[in-house]
């Protein structure tokens, strides 16, 4: 079979890699050199690695001038990407790529019975990857090789066997680390306690929601399918959002509190719908309410909305699109609103469900005194929109997880993580995450994020005992 290669996942069958390729044994390397008068050459200051350009001919067997075009306009929607892909070459087959073509494709003309030009890839990442290695701690230690030419960065996941103030991974002099260590005497503590969490599978221990806004009527009914609350029925009302909403009580009063619900919200084109958590005080009074919406029949455009009280007297914390407007089309993921003293926080974000990671996230904080009532009650809101001209589809929103914390007061020294939890440090793109959620914030002053040398690795990791921990890396090659 003729030599070609494979970008983004994709082959054409009919390229040809023409001889006369110009792909560098390694990644070229800029010296910069200090020049010392009345001395012969000079000091190397620094090394630097440049990008890897590679120039790939490629030929075809010859067609007609119309055909030609459509293959030119077909290798163009192919090769022209906006950020670097996978480029494996058949000549290669075990070394990865990441390239984009650079400026556009040289005319291709025509030689005997061939069309041939010339690709010309630019991979800003300047290396070429191998396999890929995932390995399991021993008795908090592992030593690993890494048969690379180059520095590589690993991704190392630690599952916590029980309660934890911190995570430390020490290679050698470097080391990263979450969280501070308990000194002698102190009695960590757990900053949200979780006093309410239910799975939302069945309504029982729910009652129907209260009226506390004037744009949102309640009516129809919600149910459980078994996985968590659908609307069965949105009931009526004209020009407004109407639908039904259900409440519960919260075991006890809160002052300081975390409450966050996973929801589903696929919104399709002409679907108008909200899907918005309340909290309400022992009078039913409002003191906030967040959600998502989509008010655009035309187009899917979903928004995170948050507020503290109503419409009427309360204070907007957010209001706003994704950064880029489809992101949040089919949002599946979390939203959550926290207040402790004077501060209101919230944060939304989609979530992979393959890996559990968060991302397409949205935060914001307000300062107020006001609305400061406890929390006694949250109420799920699902709702449609019926104009007196006519109504408009409902976006098939799903409540699934529910969850409320108390928030104590701050300890001198908490626990970052429970038994189950998984603590991600991604030496690649320099993150720490909980369980999905980035929390940079956890971040000793003094740590790292670090790379494997080449060859031979030792890594360890602290509390002793604490967690079952694996180290996933993949081989770089100059």
């Amino acid at each position: 079979m003729h030599k070609s290669f494979r970008f983004n996942g994709i082959r054409k069958p009919y390229i040809y890699m023409l001889s006369g390729k110009s792909r560098p044994p390694f990644a070229p390397v800029r010296r910069n050199i200090l020049r010392i008068p009345n001395r012969p050459g000079g000091l190397i200051t620094s090394s630097e690695t440049d990008v890897l350009p590679l120039q790939v001919p490629i030929g075809f067997v010859s067609v007609t001038d119309e055909q030609i075009l459509q293959y030119k306009e077909e290798l163009a929607g192919w090769l022209l990407t906006d950020e670097p892909v996978t480029l494996i070459f058949d000549d290669e087959p075990n070394r990865i790529y990441y390239a984009v073509v650079e400026n556009t494709l040289e005319d291709f003309e025509e030689f005997v019975t061939l069309r041939k030009g010339t690709i010309t890839f630019i991979c800003p990442d300047p290396y070429k990857y191998g396999q890929s290695y995932q390995l399991n701690f021993q008795n908090d230690a592992i030593t690993l090789l890494n048969e690379g030419t180059a520095e590589t960065y690993p991704i190392i996941e630690a599952t916590a066997k029980e309660d934890v103030t911190f995570l430390q991974v020490a290679k050698e002099n470097e080391y990263m680390m979450i969280g501070r260590q308990l000194d002698a005497g102190i009695q960590p503590q757990d900053r949200e306690e979780l006093v309410m969490h239910d799975t939302l599978t069945t309504t029982t221990g729910w009652t129907t929601g209260t009226a506390t806004d004037i744009e949102r009527a309640i009516s129809g009914t919600m149910v459980s399918n078994g996985t968590g609350f659908v609307v069965q029925d949105y009931g009526s009302g004209t020009d407004v959002y109407h639908g039904p909403a259900l409440k519960k009580s919260v075991p006890s009063p809160l002052q300081d509190f975390r409450a966050e619900a996973f929801v589903r919200f696929p919104n399709g084109s002409g679907q108008v719908g909200r899907i918005e958590m309340v909290g309400l005080d022992a009078n039913n009074a409002q003191i906030f309410r967040i959600g998502l919406y989509d008010s655009k029949p035309s187009g899917n455009r979903t928004k995170a909305s948050a507020r503290v009280g109503t419409l009427t007297n309360g204070i907007r914390i957010t209001d706003t699109e994704a950064v880029y407007v489809d992101n949040w089309t089919n949002y599946i993921g979390i939203y959550r609103i926290e207040r402790v003293g004077n501060t209101w926080s919230v944060y939304f974000a989609e979530v992979d469900l393959a890996t559990g990671i968060h991302h397409t996230t949205h935060r914001r904080t307000l300062n107020t005194s006001d609305f400061n009532q406890e929390l006694t009650q949250i109420q799920l809101y699902i709702a449609k929109y019926t104009a007196s001209w006519g109504s408009y589809d409902p976006v098939n929103s799903i409540f699934e997880d529910l969850k409320v914390y108390r928030i104590n007061e701050e300890a001198e020294i908490p626990y970052i993580a429970h038994e189950g939890d998984i603590i991600t440090l991604d030496h690649q793109t320099n993150n720490i995450l909980i369980n999905g959620e980035s929390r940079l914030d956890l971040k000793d002053f003094g740590a790292s994020f670090f790379s494997l040398n080449k060859g031979v690795n030792h890594i360890f990791t602290f509390p002793e005992g604490a967690f079952d921990t694996t180290v996933k890396w993949r081989e770089r090659f100059k």
